[in-house]
């Protein structure tokens, strides 16, 4: 349990589809999450193409964070862990190999704005 609590900003940020050593993400700064989750859609293969500007994803990112309200639950920091978790549904063999790109892309912008 020490492992999931504990806030260590240099491996959690490694590019990923889904990252399962994520330390509570309630710890995360805003900048934090925002980098998490823009790694969660770069690191799904299958969404990468529809991605044409890496600087126009993250300011999405941003705006989205800036949607969320600060509630005890459905905030931005859920919004990024249900993406993280989309990220690794998306890039599960079985469901890679029958999900076109752009799916896998809206599925991971869904999971993002799921509760604005």
């Amino acid at each position: 349990m020490a492992a999931l609590t504990k806030h260590t900003t240099s491996h959690a940020l490694k590019p990923m589809g889904f990252n399962r050593n994520l330390p509570v993400l309630g710890r995360r700064s805003k900048s934090d999450l925002v980098e998490i989750a823009f790694r969660a859609f770069m690191g799904v293969e299958r969404a990468r193409p529809c991605v044409r500007d890496p600087d126009q994803l993250r300011a999405f990112i941003w705006e989205v964070s800036r949607h969320y309200h600060n509630n005890p639950y459905h905030n931005f920091h859920h919004a990024v862990d249900t993406t993280n978790v989309m990220a690794w549904l998306v890039s599960m063999q079985r469901i890679r190999r029958i999900l076109p790109d752009v799916h896998a892309f809206v599925l991971l912008v869904a999971a993002l704005v799921h509760d604005l």
